[in-house]
């Protein structure tokens, strides 16, 4: 028995969604599965807190493109400081 995952759970599909490496990516998986153009914009925005678990340790290159991917400042400025976050707790900085 398959449950099929909650529709108006956008947490759920936050985190879903930031499993994927680029805004294109991310926003091509939610259309897919059937949300409206403005409700994928949202969780996408949402996907951007779990962002920073995943992409801590990678180089500052690669950090820095994953960045300048983001769709907006909002969603830049809370990856920069879940980055900053990150590392702190894990003694890097």
């Amino acid at each position: 028995m398959s449950i099929n995952p909650p529709e108006h759970d956008h947490t759920y599909w936050a985190k879903e969604v930031a499993q994927f490496n680029t805004n294109k990516e991310r926003m091509e998986f939610l259309l897919a599965k059937g949300f409206e153009k403005k409700r994928a914009e949202t969780i996408v925005h949402l996907a951007t807190y779990w962002l920073p678990d995943r992409m801590w340790n990678l180089s500052n290159r690669l950090l820095n493109a994953a960045y300048r991917d983001l769709p907006n400042d909002t969603s830049r400025t809370m990856f920069a400081i879940g980055i900053k976050q990150k590392r702190k707790e894990k003694g890097l900085l």
